[in-house]
């Protein structure tokens, strides 16, 4: 499973916790436009692929803070 770190900024915009579970969708484009220092090259190899695509995220109380999975299998191809 790929995971995406968001920073506090990021989980305040979306509306989403950055340390209690939770589960959002976004467009990949927007997470990585929302990134006020821009994501690192492992982040743009995981969510620029996915372009315009709504992609569904979740973190679980096991997670580290902030960190979201990618839950591919739900993606939504708009």
């Amino acid at each position: 499973m790929e995971q995406i770190y968001l920073d506090m900024n990021q989980c305040s915009e979306f509306r989403v916790a950055y340390f209690e579970p939770d589960e959002f969708s976004a467009r990949a484009s927007s997470i990585l436009l929302s990134k006020r220092q821009g994501y690192d090259q492992i982040h743009r190899e995981c969510l620029e692929p996915l372009g315009e695509n709504m992609i569904l995220l979740s973190r679980s109380r096991d997670d580290n803070p902030g960190w979201y999975t990618i839950n591919k299998e739900k993606q939504r191809h708009d």
